[in-house]
């Protein structure tokens, strides 16, 4: 009997742990298959008293105890505990985790819980899929979520029928960070109140605002107000909700500016998301900035965005000083994602608050990242209509080419290729342009003339019976000299031909120069009067706008260019070059007020008006009686000389060239010019020494020329050679 008792104890120790593997098995098969049953409701039980929301789950349930304890649901979503509240949250599982310790006291006590591939209901058309984590510990709930590159962090505590988030960190990407507080009231409707600061690019860009109202009726944005830290106010208000699967809302915005009291915006808005991307309009657009009123709509279809724009005044230096500006600079790379068409109408644009400006047309189209501009209408711009097309490419900087352009500009006609730098203070211009023949004077032709005012017959009359006033010398008219231009330029230009006032150059190239309130011709080359011209030149606004201008003209036919002025008695070739400057804002201004130097080299030809080989020949002769000096001049007058050398300097001052150097070596004779060019009255008045050199000892004849360019009084000064005629011994 004794050794029988411990033979049937260490039975049973051998059997022992069997059994309780086999009841550790049954308990955990029977936790598996029933345990759900009884605990899914006291964990949503629980959640609820923490949290104040309620978990609702219409797929399977399963319980497990590895590889911890816990729950596995299917097809569930959170929802605020009040009645009919409509859901927050939806995932396609939910894994809870529970604490061991909790449960084996009879409690239950949430350790964690993730919902996987979770969809909000509100937004789900704008967020895809994303996991959701909960941590619970005590009162205090973590709560971590991330969809696609966007990422939420928030800390909460329940405060009787709200749920209050101490803090909340919300991530887009690299692009835009939000950092807060809230509120969500759980009562129906569901209300978030929450305000946050905003970084862009981890830069601080302002304060958010938020109220919305979320029920079976959809969200309601009562306000969205942003503040950024240059003092611009933002405010969006509207309603979304879910229909048909898509995402529609409606709403409206409006913007102010602490900084720019001028400064007023707003607009309505409506439009879809789904499946299929977003639709959008945006109507009743009214902006007023910079002294500009903007006004219009847009649409935009997945891949498409047309906008038509009507603004009543364009000024894009005060634009870029206008609060929408870093907006605008920020939004641009979004709308260059679709294709797109724009029409723009401009009543005026506006410069350094001068109009140069009127009647703006502007259709274009993109499509696969290029730009094709159908037209663009000037009606004038500085006085002159434009028309250009052609093709755009934006790159990924504010940098734009302009290919295949082409453009009319009054009479000008022009074909190239241009490039927009927008990264500086300033637009800058820059590119090749080749024209058709230049006509400048309708171009440079400025304003019209006042028309005059009425009479009466009598003052009409006595009008008439006065004689008419002599024409000026100059025109008086202004030039078209932009005050201010909206771009700086350098641009390569190639023409055929240019033509001013009678004035005409060939197969001309150089570079145009433009900055705010300056034009530059730099390197200009061209045919004129048979020769090569070299020209640097700037023009300048200031009070008065003011003119430079290096001038080389080589083997040119000077005589011609002197008729051009009105002097006609030289036909000259050689070199000239000129250094000068004047102010004015007419051709009469700039004659009157023109200084520098003016130099001649390499110069022949003939001196019309005299004929010193005539001289020469008589002198030679040993007539039986002394020459008559009268008939000699008379003999010489009207006659041609030819020279071999024209050397000298001008120096002007006031529209007025003086030289007293001024040589000139003809075959028989050697003659020094002195005297002044008076430009504004068109008026001579040089003294020419005529040396005769064969025969020598001949004293010097002297004529002289004074009057207008075009007939001026020609005198001989005959005295002394008389005087040698006289008394000379044959």
């Amino acid at each position: 009997m004794d050794d029988a008792s411990p033979r049937k104890r260490r039975r049973w120790l051998r059997l022992l742990p069997a059994a309780v593997v086999g009841v550790i098995g049954a308990a955990a098969l029977a936790f598996e298959l029933w345990g759900a049953g009884w605990l899914m409701p006291a964990v949503a039980s629980r959640l609820e008293a923490q949290s104040g929301l309620r978990l609702s789950v219409a797929g399977q349930v399963k319980a497990g105890l590895v590889p911890s304890l816990g729950l596995r649901a299917e097809d569930v979503q959170l929802a605020p505990a009040a009645p009919a509240a409509q859901p927050l949250i939806q995932a396609e599982t939910a894994d809870v985790e529970l604490l061991w310790s909790a449960l084996l006291r009879g409690r239950i006590a949430i350790a964690r819980m993730r919902f996987v591939r979770s969809r909000l209901p509100a937004v789900a058309a704008l967020l895809p899929a994303g996991d959701i984590d909960v941590a619970v510990d005590g009162p205090a709930i973590a709560l971590t979520a991330a969809s696609g590159d966007t990422s939420l962090r928030a800390g909460a505590h329940r405060d009787g029928d709200t749920l209050v988030f101490d803090h909340l960190a919300l991530r887009r990407g690299g692009l835009i960070s939000a950092a807060g507080a809230g509120r969500l009231s759980l009562r129906d409707p569901v209300r978030l109140v929450f305000s946050a600061n905003l970084s862009a690019a981890d830069r601080p860009a302002g304060d958010l605002a938020v109220a919305l109202a979320y029920s079976a009726d959809g969200v309601v944005l009562e306000r969205a107000a942003w503040h950024s830290p240059d003092g611009l106010d933002i405010n969006v208000f509207g309603h979304a909700a879910l229909i048909e699967g898509a995402l529609r809302f409606e709403g409206g915005v409006d913007a102010a500016s602490a900084s720019d009291q001028g400064f007023d915006a707003s607009a309505a808005f409506d439009g879809r998301f789904g499946t299929d991307g977003l639709s959008a309009s945006v109507s009743n657009i009214d902006v007023r900035s910079a002294g500009s009123h903007l006004t219009g709509g847009a649409q935009f279809q997945p891949g498409r965005l047309a906008a038509s724009l009507q603004v009543d005044r364009l000024d894009f230096a005060a634009l870029r000083r206008s609060p929408l500006s870093p907006l605008a600079a920020a939004a641009a790379p979004l709308a260059f994602d679709a294709d797109a068409a724009v029409h723009l109408r401009a009543d005026q644009l506006v410069s350094g608050g001068a109009t140069v400006g009127e009647g703006i047309i502007v259709d274009a189209s993109r499509h696969a990242g290029t730009f094709d501009l159908h037209e663009l209408a000037v009606r004038s711009l500085w006085g002159v209509p434009l028309r250009a097309t052609g093709r755009l490419a934006v790159g990924p900087a504010p940098v734009a080419v302009f290919d295949s352009l082409h453009l009319n500009y009054g009479n000008i006609e022009a074909n190239g290729r241009l490039t927009l730098d927008a990264t500086g203070v300033r637009p800058r211009l820059t590119g090749e342009l080749t024209t058709g023949p230049l006509q400048l004077d309708k171009l440079l032709a400025g304003p019209p003339p006042p028309q005059p005012e009425p009479m009466t017959r009598k003052a009409l009359a006595a009008a008439k019976a006065r004689p008419p006033s002599p024409a000026p010398a100059w025109s008086t008219q202004p030039l078209a000299v932009p005050a201010a231009l909206p771009v700086d330029a350098d641009l390569a230009f190639a023409a055929p031909s240019l033509a001013w006032r009678g004035y005409r150059l060939a197969d001309m190239r150089g570079r145009l120069q433009v900055q705010e309130h300056s034009l530059a011709l730099i390197d200009v080359s061209a045919g004129a009067y048979g020769g090569r011209l070299s020209l640097n030149g700037r023009i300048a606004e200031a009070d008065v706008p003011h003119l430079t201008a290096g001038v080389a003209l080589v083997g040119a036919d000077l005589g011609a260019m002197l008729s051009d002025f009105g002097v006609r008695d030289m036909a000259v070739h050689g070199d000239l070059g000129a250094e000068l400057t004047a102010d004015g804002r007419s051709a009469a201004d700039l004659a009157a007020t023109l200084s520098g130097s003016v130099s001649l080299a390499n110069g022949t030809g003939l001196v019309a008006g005299v004929d010193l080989a005539a001289i020469s020949e008589r002198l030679k002769q040993r007539p039986a009686r002394p020459t008559d000096v009268i008939q000699m001049a008379r003999a010489a007058s009207g006659g041609r000389t030819p020279f071999s050398a024209l050397t000298g300097h001008f120096r002007v001052d006031r529209g007025i060239a003086r030289t007293d150097d001024l040589r000139l070596t003809a075959a028989t004779a050697a003659a020094r010019l002195s005297g002044s060019i008076d430009l504004p009255r068109q008026m001579l008045d040089v003294v020419s020494e005529f040396q005769l050199t064969d025969p020598a000892g001949v004293p010097p004849l002297i004529v002289k020329l004074d009057g207008p360019f075009a007939e001026p009084r020609r005198v001989f000064d005959i005295s002394r050679l008389q005087s040698y005629l006289v008394h000379r011994r044959d």
